[in-house]
This record gives C-alpha cells, sequence and structure tokens, in this order.
C-alpha cells in the first residue's frame, strides 16, 4: 500500500517540458524606418524623431550588445536537460572579434507555469529575465559590466506568435543615472494610418516625446512640446518630408 501511495504521488507530479525561448524582438526594438539609407539633413520632422529614437537605439544595441547578440544565437542551439525543471544552452559565439563561452540557463516553475532565466558570458551575469510558459509575456533584467554590477535596464515585454506584434518598455532602474526610471515604450500593435509607436518619457529633463509611424508606407508623426513647443503632431510622407497631417489619424 505504501508503494501504491508513493508511485500515485509521482504519477500526479507535473510534467515539465522544455522551455519555449521568448523571441529576439523581446529585447530589441525595431528602428528600420529610421536608419535607412535615405539621406535627410539636419531638420525636418522625420530627423527629429530618427534623432531621437537613435540615442535610445545606442543605450540598448551599444550598451547591451553582447548579451542581446549571445542571446540571439540561443535560439539556434539544442539544450540540455540539468536537472527535472532547469535546461542549459551552453555555446560559443563570436562577436566582433572576440570568441565568448555562453551559459543561458531555463529553469521552470512548474506550480506558478513561469520560466525564469540567466545568461552568462564568459562567467558574468548579463542578464535575469522571468516570462509565462507561454512565453507571450514578461521581463528582462539586464546589469552594467562594471566592477561593481549593478541592474541597469528592465525590459517589460509582450509577444504574439500569430501575427509577430508585441510591445517592449525599456526602463532606466540603474538608481546612479541621472535620467532613472526614463523609459522608450515599443510597440507595433496599433491600427489604423500607423501600426508602430516609440513613447519616449526622460525624468532627466521631464520631456516626452510620441512617435507613430507605418513599417509599411513609411508615413509617421512625431509630437513632442520640447522640440515644438506645442502639443501638436508633425507629420512626414513616405519620402520623409514634411507633410500637412492626415486628417485621418
Amino acid at each position: 500500500m505504501l508503494l501504491i501511495f508513493i508511485f500515485s504521488l509521482s504519477s500526479c507530479k507535473k510534467k515539465v517540458s522544455q522551455p519555449t525561448l521568448p523571441p529576439s524582438q523581446t529585447m530589441e526594438f525595431n528602428d528600420a524606418n529610421f536608419n535607412n539609407s535615405q539621406k535627410v539633413v539636419g531638420a525636418g520632422n522625420w530627423f527629429t524623431a530618427a534623432v531621437t529614437v537613435g540615442v535610445w537605439s545606442a543605450i540598448v544595441k551599444v550598451g547591451f550588445a553582447i548579451p542581446i547578440i549571445a542571446y540571439k544565437h540561443a535560439l539556434d542551439q539544442t539544450p540540455q536537460r540539468v536537472d527535472d525543471n532547469t535546461w542549459l544552452w551552453q555555446y560559443d559565439v563570436k562577436i566582433g572579434f572576440v570568441d565568448h563561452h555562453v551559459k543561458l540557463y531555463g529553469s521552470v516553475d512548474p506550480n506558478e507555469d513561469m520560466v525564469s532565466w540567466e545568461m552568462y558570458v564568459d562567467d558574468f551575469n548579463w542578464f535575469v529575465g522571468e516570462n509565462n510558459i507561454e512565453a507571450t509575456q514578461g521581463y528582462w533584467i539586464f546589469y552594467q559590466n562594471s566592477d561593481q554590477p549593478k541592474e541597469a535596464l528592465k525590459v517589460e515585454w509582450t509577444f504574439n506568435y500569430s501575427d509577430s506584434t508585441g510591445t517592449a518598455k525599456y526602463i532606466v532602474i540603474d538608481r546612479d543615472a541621472n535620467n532613472y526610471n526614463s523609459y522608450l515604450s515599443y510597440g507595433n500593435t496599433l491600427t489604423g494610418l500607423y501600426n508602430c509607436f516609440f513613447e519616449i518619457n526622460n525624468t532627466a529633463d521631464t520631456s516626452s516625446v510620441q512617435i507613430q509611424w507605418n513599417d509599411q508606407t513609411h508615413i509617421g508623426r512625431i509630437k513632442s512640446e520640447k522640440y515644438f513647443g506645442d502639443q501638436d503632431w508633425h507629420c512626414w510622407d513616405e519620402n520623409h518630408q514634411d507633410c500637412q497631417c492626415p486628417s485621418a489619424q
């Protein structure tokens, strides 16, 4: 009877499957519409939007290039099971001219239906994260690689696999930064003339910027009292030239 009881307990144990890696879009936003080869020099609504996005793009893509590139390579790797609830993606990757060794741990909490992540690149813990078991919403926390590592940036994200839409909010969580608690929100979930957006809030100068655009037609608009001295939308056409904003919003 005791053996039967023990077997029944073990058979009722929730079976844990290998966790799904969230897509790389949960870490990096698509700023292609502000980085193309067409030259727009020195002024204009699109140029103002491009410069604003470029500052934040540098913070994310340059400051955290190593963990983001390393993570994208994990999507092509096969993990090994470490224990009942944990998997390890372990591989080498060349970034620039430097070889790095990567360890990415994914641990499933079967009781909470949550997955926790930790990535080490050359033994430095670059980020941790957590998401639901379906990998449709979660967060990442990136660390500053310095003599005294500390939390630097948090990304709160959502993702819809049916149409590859989602959102990501990048929040400065370094308490020593002059723009602590500033954020950029990105998404491609709008409907109507514009399907993508950036919303930027900078605590260093209490300014805010809203940018919306269409990643197919390339039209867009920007709203910023700091740059324009008003709360109106300022638009650009498919050639990135200033234009009157369409009446249908």
